[in-house]
């Protein structure tokens, strides 16, 4: 998933690495399990729609969307 949102870019590595710290919040909070770790971060990331070019505004954004949506996914959970 790291390799992808590299690739990717724009917004996409900050999204990745949001869902990933909500993801690995709730593991140390024994809230999830370990393995689901990765399919929470890969939820987020496949509801993402990567801004290419994204200026401040748009990372800080994609970056509190993100740890919303991995605290919603981790709440279903």
């Amino acid at each position: 998933m790291a390799r992808e949102a590299g690739e990717a870019g724009g917004t996409l590595p900050g999204v990745l690495n949001a869902a990933n710290e909500v993801a690995v919040e709730a593991f140390l909070q024994e809230r999830v399990s370990f393995s689901r770790i990765w399919g929470i971060v890969e939820e987020v990331m496949q509801g993402h729609r990567t801004e290419k070019s994204p200026n401040l505004h748009a990372i800080v954004a994609a970056d509190t969307w993100a740890r919303a949506e991995a605290k919603a996914i981790v709440n279903r959970t």
